[in-house]
């Protein structure tokens, strides 16, 4: 079947991956399937928390499983969602969990009780995808309306709106010593800023 996402733990020994039937926990270097998450279905993004002992996934709801166990943790169902989230980005530090539901509306939260954070809202249309700087100070949001957008992650203010696209922004990300955006488009462009 469809296999809707993939991910290396941090240390590249383990691979995790999402399917309809459930998420997976594999050994990086046989290919051997180490468990299956418990009561995990219908997740369509997966994601190792930094210390590589938690995976989170996105099935409407947000929840946290235990890599040595495979059980679920806790679930986050995140307060001031207005639909199912359909997207999900945890902070380097994996203090917040960055969401997108599925009309586009942009919350974080604090990862450890669900509680929201601050409320990112700028955009004329749905937002597409978000990122994190390096440092975790930062969120990068791209969307429908062909802009992106820079915000504090401490107060949740605006710093800055990036705008020369011509299509819809589909991808954000940092590079990796975070002086450097990207952006990539639905105008067959990708920036970087």
């Amino acid at each position: 079947g469809t296999v809707y996402d993939a991910c290396f733990s941090p240390d590249g020994l383990l691979i995790i991956t999402a399917d309809w039937q459930g998420v997976y926990i594999w050994d990086a270097l046989t290919g051997l399937e180490i468990r299956k998450l418990e009561d995990c279905h219908g997740a369509r993004q997966l994601e190792f928390t930094p210390d590589g002992k938690q995976i989170m996934a996105v099935f409407g709801d947000v929840g946290f499983w235990s890599v040595e166990t495979g059980r679920l943790l806790f679930r986050l169902k995140p307060e001031g969602a207005k639909s199912n989230l359909t997207f999900a980005r945890l902070s380097p530090d994996a203090s917040h969990v960055l969401c997108l539901d599925s009309f586009g509306k942009v919350l974080m939260f604090d990862a450890e009780t669900g509680g929201k954070f601050v409320n990112l809202d700028h955009h004329t249309r749905k937002v597409t995808h978000g990122s994190f700087s390096p440092d975790g100070s930062l969120v990068l949001l791209g969307s429908e309306d062909r802009t992106a957008s820079v915000w504090k992650v401490s107060d949740g203010s605006l710093i800055q709106v990036l705008t020369g696209h011509k299509g819809e922004i589909n991808q954000t990300a940092f590079s990796p010593d975070g002086n450097w955006m990207a952006t990539v488009s639905d105008d067959y462009t990708t920036r970087l800023w």
